[in-house]
């Protein structure tokens, strides 16, 4: 069976990127959701003009959505809640999402992401991949050719592979890894410039670069190293890659989605559409991305 997309979708304009990007992960297989979520709750009374406003709320989302949808098609849900992230991250469970896409607050400069309020408490929180397409997304055409993944050898990115390889590989994408050669802390560099600190940090970087292809099985997989501080260099990077996966921080609960201090700093200066997995992903037993 095909992977499930759930899009979280107001009425404001960023909607309108996730909902393109939900569009592309989603595919021609794949099943697409788009629940309208608003941080509302029932009046203990019955108060028609109440009644009328949120009918009128869903229908400016929904219009919204129909509109950028075009000829994709896709099961609507309303939410109300008084906490939209908990909504969708209780709707994702129930429908078997396997990725939640969200759009950039419209806060955000074109082409960046900023997560907004409910995007923030997602990657706190979610149990499952979130996808954060940048602001402006859905202005121009957009096709996902290749997988990047941010890949240093350790356990978060280790995931964070799992997760590019297994879209990867059912979407018939190439994958490439990147990793990144940051400098040395300031106090190593004072106290022994000379350690040939650039020479060794490479060649692990390239032995782990090496031991993630193996692991994987894209249909093509390649690898790079980068130079600079590693937000700074993967966000240099994204604005010539299709969609960057990365993973969650090491630390905290094992089951949500966390930003590190790397993670936190790229979100905000990423220009492509970016996942953000947590640590305990594995990948679903009889699931696939659509072909």
């Amino acid at each position: 069976m095909a992977w499930t997309v759930l899009v979280g979708a107001d009425d404001r304009a960023p909607s309108a990127d996730a909902v393109q990007l939900g569009i592309e992960l989603a595919g021609e297989a794949g099943s697409l959701h788009v629940a309208g979520a608003l941080p509302y709750e029932a009046v203990p009374y019955g108060v028609a003009a109440y009644e009328q406003a949120l009918n009128e709320h869903y229908e400016r989302i929904f219009a919204l959505v129909d509109a950028q949808a075009g000829n994709a098609s896709y099961t609507p849900h309303r939410l109300m809640s008084s906490s939209p992230p908990r909504a969708l991250a209780d709707l994702a469970e129930d429908v078997g999402a396997g990725i939640v896409v969200i759009g950039s607050t419209d806060r955000s400069r074109i082409g960046r992401i900023l997560p907004g309020s409910v995007g923030d408490r997602l990657l706190a929180g979610a149990a499952i991949p979130v996808a954060i397409a940048p602001h402006g997304y859905s202005n121009d055409t957009h096709s996902v050719e290749q997988i990047a993944v941010g890949f240093d050898g350790r356990e978060e990115s280790g995931v964070a592979l799992a997760f590019a390889s297994f879209i990867a590989r059912s979407m018939n994408l190439p994958l490439k890894l990147l990793a990144v050669l940051a400098p040395p802390a300031p106090a190593l560099a004072q106290i022994a410039p000379d350690l040939g600190y650039e020479e060794t940090v490479r060649a692990e970087l390239g032995a782990a670069l090496e031991k993630g292809e193996a692991a994987v099985t894209a249909s093509e997989t390649t690898s790079e190293i980068l130079v600079g501080e590693p937000a700074a260099a993967l966000a240099e990077a994204s604005d010539r890659l299709d969609l960057l996966v990365v993973g969650s921080r090491s630390y905290g609960p094992l089951r949500r989605v966390l930003l590190g201090d790397v993670s936190a700093k790229l979100i905000r200066e990423v220009k492509c559409p970016t996942v953000v997995v947590p640590r305990a992903w594995s990948e679903p037993i009889g699931v696939s991305p659509p072909d």
